[in-house]
């Protein structure tokens, strides 16, 4: 974003710069959550919209639910499991033809016959509940009852809001084990999309704890599995929360290798904006390496195409940018 392009702008140590890139995961690339713009149903509305489509015999409304980004489509198979709906969850399931669902059949077909786990979901409801009213110790209290396996939608929730209540008591160390344990079961379940938020929250938790090296961890997770999915803007972002990662621990080269990389991807996908964006954040690394010519080069087509995007707030961000640049070289010739 560009606050975070502000924040970033004049990095001033490593334990303020972690805490910089901090603010840019939590509020940028790396959120909790994907935060849709209302109105989105919940998952039990969809669930309510999946059984009105197969009672009208709509194919076309059930694909269309079925290919929605939110709410989760495993949280609404799930949700349709618990009402005892297997066939509706099913056909639901099976209509979603994106690589990131592709197990959600096989789990579907894996709760015929259980029993809902209520004892969970409650946990879960009581968890929601306190997080929302920023109630940690409540929040902590209510995920006493999660019992291995996390082998259901409502166990690996329950697991990642338990993490993000350990972070919010600061206790970092005992969030990254929580939330790594969190990914690694969303992962094997086939739950893509919860995985792979899940690594982001590992990643804050460890840079409030000042553990790079298990942001590191995450990061790699994230990258893995990008590709193995091969999808290109994730694989993109990785990368750019690597450059990040190495930029805040002053390792500029680095940084620039992965900006790079990332910045090659962008602009093979058309990612205009995003293009921009991460031009911005080479070019600061290009200045930590002295590397003046290229800041300015990274800097001055981030504002072109900012100019023809009409963003207003940015071209002034990048104005200010060459501004400075300009002066340090006037002042400190090379």
């Amino acid at each position: 974003s560009t606050r975070c392009r502000r924040l970033l702008a004049r990095p001033t140590g490593l334990l303020s710069l972690l805490l910089t890139v901090l603010l840019c995961l939590v509020g940028g690339a790396l959120a909790e959550e994907p935060a849709p713009a209302p109105p989105w149903d919940t998952p039990e509305e969809a669930a309510d919209d999946v059984l009105e489509a197969l009672r009208q015999d709509d194919r076309e409304a059930l694909r269309v639910l079925a290919e929605r980004e939110f709410p989760d489509p495993w949280r609404v198979a799930d949700e349709l499991c618990r009402r005892g709906a297997y066939d509706a969850a099913e056909s639901f399931a099976t209509a979603a033809p994106r690589t990131l669902t592709e197990a959600l059949p096989a789990y579907v077909a894996s709760l015929r016959g259980r029993a809902p786990d209520e004892k969970a979901r409650a946990a879960l409801d009581r968890l929601h509940a306190a997080t929302k009213a920023e109630d940690w110790p409540e929040a902590i209290a209510a995920s006493a009852s999660l019992e291995p396996p996390l082998d259901s939608v409502v166990r690996v929730e329950l697991s990642y809001r338990w993490g993000i209540a350990l972070r919010g008591m600061q206790r970092h160390r005992e969030s990254v084990a929580v939330l790594t344990t969190t990914a690694q079961a969303a992962r094997e379940l086939g739950w893509v999309e919860r995985a792979w938020f899940t690594w982001a929250q590992v990643a804050q938790s460890a840079l409030l704890g000042k553990d790079a090296e298990s942001a590191r961890t995450a990061f790699q997770a994230q990258l893995r599995f990008a590709r193995a999915f091969e999808d290109p803007l994730r694989v993109a972002g990785a990368l750019y929360n690597f450059g990040l990662l190495h930029e805040s621990l002053e390792e500029f080269a680095k940084a620039v290798e992965y900006y790079e990389q990332s910045l090659k991807i962008k602009r093979e996908l058309g990612e205009r904006w995003d293009t921009a964006h991460t031009l911005g954040d080479l070019a600061r690394a290009y200045g930590n390496l002295d590397r003046h010519p290229e800041a300015i080069e990274a800097y001055e087509e981030a504002l072109g195409i900012y100019l023809d995007l009409g963003e207003a707030q940015n071209v002034a961000w990048v104005h200010r940018q060459l501004g400075d640049l300009h002066r340090r070289l006037t002042n400190y010739p090379e």
